[in-house]
């Protein structure tokens, strides 16, 4: 299990290590035996005595006897840890051309479809078991001064009616990824069929009565509901019933807002979807199909069979996907254009050599941005080759990267900081409505920015035309081969309408606290790996790993008269400690405290001091924090 899960090896190489495993036992148990043998003869005990008694002392049998295949072990876990197996359910049919070993010809043969389920209530029964996980799931998270810093400071959680009625009630977040790697969701009514089992046990969660549990002895009443989905646009889109944003005439799942008016004022605003207008809308589709290009409806949502959820408000915008990997490494591109390709302020070769040898620091050591920018990519219809990550740490470096070949005031860097101040408060952990407010003003700048940047701006006759609608994203190229080349062709500077749009109503989603944070192997597969985070979880939380160094005295810190105190009078020194999963070396920077207005302070780690019962991380200004095996200590001195 836990190979499974940290080191991602396969069933195969599980196997051929259960079988080097039991080779290695045998060996050794062989040479230990042998050695027994030799000095037992020697004392003068019989030969036939050492035998019998060896031969049943050393009887080797297989530890993996009932863990070989990967049935055998969800069955041993699921009756000793209570592993949650997943269930296979038939989903449709379809015709295969399978080889005839009889005839060797290719015979269309019908299939079963089929998907794995892990039932819901069995799996939040296994989570809630650990005691940590439940103090965590039902801790009172509110804030006492109007900061927004969970769910549960949202407007949505103070006016959900069964969490006004009930304190114990788990908030259920759906994530749907890889909808272009998934084809079986992609035939009609396919979500139904898929989530009909999920659908009919969120019901029981989330009514009155609940499910009727006993947790460490003593009874609970088990209740959840699902408050938000959380998915890229296309998921997103195809799961609660709205058209592919990618070509839809109302591509936005909050508003009715049609393209034609946002391309022609992107700050415009439009009349809000509600559960009622959607229900109205929907019927009509069933009525009339031709309807759902009016509305940007293709169908109802399954998920509305929910108690307290509606497709409409019911989502989160991916800010990964619609920020990281769309408006950034879009408006990065026009900018560098603009910058090495119209205005010529320096070379592709130069600022590629920039980005390589800039100094990203250790937290980004494994994000740097890859020196792969070149004139053909920046003034075609291909998109940056960086990703998600990458784009982050690139767009945070540009500034930097390009301050002393662009003059002061230029609107090209601002767009980058207005994007910069934008992140910020979007990917911030808190928020105050001062910030929404703020942003709110940044996404209008914004757009008002990229309009008269790029929307219309001129075009040179040698660029290379794009893609109306492509985005530069993945995620929003329309899956219909057909359309995608039937689309009109634009030049290089429309096109990034769907995303901009959806950052608009990001303040109102934050106000809400709408929070985002294949087959029956990788089903088996992902129950194992998270039985193992749930057994493991206690003793990860107070590991410590360390490489030891040279032995050391108080006399040889600056920190003596805490070592004296504590009674410590010896210890060793070492360059990097990892303690609960979080790596500490010196030159990184640590919060010791806080201010009256939960600001945090923070210092540097000098040097880093392992003893037996605790860690010394010394900061170099006026804290030390004491990082023990079992308790975590912060204490300052002047």
């Amino acid at each position: 299990m836990e190979l499974r899960s940290t080191a991602r090896l396969t069933s195969a190489a599980i196997t051929r290590f259960q079988v080097a495993y039991r080779k290695l036992m045998n060996a050794q148990n062989t040479v230990v035996k042998h050695r027994l043998f030799t000095s037992l003869k020697a004392k003068g005990i019989p030969n036939a005595d050492m035998i019998e008694l060896l031969d049943e002392a050393f009887k080797v049998e297989d530890p993996f006897s009932e863990l070989k295949s990967i049935e055998d072990q969800l069955e041993f876990y699921s009756s000793k840890y209570g592993l949650v197996i997943p269930k296979e359910l038939f989903l449709s049919t379809r015709i295969d051309n399978r080889l005839d070993p009889k005839t060797n010809e290719f015979v269309p043969t019908q299939v079963n479809e089929s998907f794995q389920y892990v039932p819901i209530i069995e799996t939040l029964k296994l989570v809630i078991s650990k005691k940590k996980n439940q103090n965590i799931m039902f801790e009172d998270l509110a804030s006492k001064d109007d900061t927004l810093r969970s769910y549960v400071d949202g407007d949505n959680y103070k006016n959900h009616p069964l969490l006004k009625k009930h304190k114990d009630v788990l908030r259920l977040c759906l994530t749907e990824k890889n909808k272009l790697a998934i084809e079986d969701l992609k035939k009609p009514g396919a979500h139904g069929k898929v989530l009909h089992k999920f659908i009919r046990d969120m019901k029981k969660l989330g009514s009155d009565d609940g499910v009727k549990i006993e947790l460490h002895g003593v009874p609970f009443t088990l209740r959840a509901v699902l408050v938000t989905v959380a998915a890229d646009s296309l998921a997103a889109h195809d799961l609660l019933g709205f058209l592919s944003p990618a070509g839809a005439h109302r591509f936005c799942r909050v508003c009715m807002i049609n393209r034609p008016d946002f391309r022609l004022d992107g700050n415009s605003e439009a009349p809000r979807r509600t559960p009622e207008s959607h229900d109205q809308q929907v019927a009509e589709v069933l009525q009339r199909p031709k309807a759902s290009t009016n509305y940007g409806v293709k169908g109802p949502c399954c998920l509305n069979d929910l108690p307290f959820y509606h497709c409409v408000g019911g989502s989160v915008f991916d800010a990964f996907h619609d920020i990281l990997e769309g408006v950034v490494p879009a408006v990065l591109k026009m900018v560098l254009r603009d910058i090495i390709y119209i205005r010529g302020l320096m070379s592709v070769t130069d600022f590629n050599i920039r980005v390589a040898s800039f100094s990203y620091g250790i937290p980004d050591s494994k994000n740097k941005p890859s020196p792969n920018f070149v004139t053909k990519m920046l003034t075609s219809h291909k998109k940056l080759k960086q990703t998600g990550t990458q784009i982050w740490c690139l767009i945070r470096a540009f500034p930097f990267l390009v301050a002393d070949c662009v003059p002061d005031g230029d609107n090209h860097m601002e767009i980058i900081f207005t994007l910069q101040n934008l992140m910020l408060i979007v990917f911030s952990f808190e928020q105050s409505y001062e910030d929404l407010d703020m942003l709110d003003t940044l996404v209008y700048k914004l757009i008002d920015m990229f309009a008269s940047l790029f929307v219309n701006q001129e075009v040179e006759e040698d660029e290379v035309e794009m893609d109306e609608d492509e985005n530069l994203l993945d995620e929003d190229i329309s899956e219909d081969d057909e359309q995608q080349t039937s689309r009109k062709k634009k030049p290089l500077k429309v096109y990034l309408f769907n995303k901009l749009h959806h950052i608009k109503h990001y303040s109102e989603q934050i106000k809400k606290k709408w929070s985002n944070r294949q087959t029956v192997s990788m089903a088996q597969i992902f129950q194992l790996s998270h039985l193992w985070s749930l057994l493991n979880s206690a003793d990860q939380a107070d590991e410590v790993d360390f490489k030891p160094g040279p032995k050391m005295v108080p006399e040889d810190t600056t920190q003596q008269h805490l070592f004296e105190e504590a009674g410590i009078t010896t210890f060793v020194s070492t360059d990097k400690a990892v303690v609960r999963g979080e790596e500490h070396r010196p030159g990184l920077f640590v919060a010791f405290s806080e201010n009256n207005l939960a600001q945090p302070k923070f210092s540097v780690i000098s040097e880093i001091l392992r003893c037996v019962y605790a860690t010394l991380v010394p900061p170099e200004h006026c804290a030390v924090c004491l990082l023990g095996l079992l308790e975590l200590y912060r204490s300052t001195t002047s």
